[in-house]
């Protein structure tokens, strides 16, 4: 998933019934990058990128989202940024994803967000 430019929150959770892992996003643009309602989850980060956030990890300490040891803080480099969120040659957000998502990838690893290159 490419999640760009929310006045508020990228990706917000409340009432999970169990943990939810994220993996391989792009969170840009956005007020925060997660942010919890409640204490339901947990929810956990990895291999994402978190680049020009208001906050990455919403700073609530009773609902916070532990960095992954994988995602990055990067530009991803757009090809036009708020409308081709494709990934231009180069980018640090290419084969940087993991593999562990089960769905097909092009080179050594998945790209995060959610264009794959060719």
């Amino acid at each position: 998933n490419t999640i760009d430019s929310n006045l508020d929150t990228g990706l917000h959770w409340n009432f999970l019934s169990g943990p939810a892992e994220t993996l391989n996003n792009i969170f840009s643009g956005n007020g925060h990058g997660f942010s919890g309602g409640d204490g339901s989850g947990p929810v956990t980060s990895d291999y994402n990128d978190f680049f020009s956030n208001g906050q990455n990890y919403f700073e609530n300490p009773t609902f916070k989202v532990t960095a992954g040891l994988r995602d990055t803080l990067a530009n991803p480099n757009y090809v036009t940024p708020g409308s081709n969120f494709h990934l231009q040659a180069g980018s640090p957000c290419i084969d940087k994803g993991t593999a562990a998502t089960g769905l097909a990838f092009n080179g050594a690893a998945p790209d995060q967000g959610a264009f794959e290159s060719p």
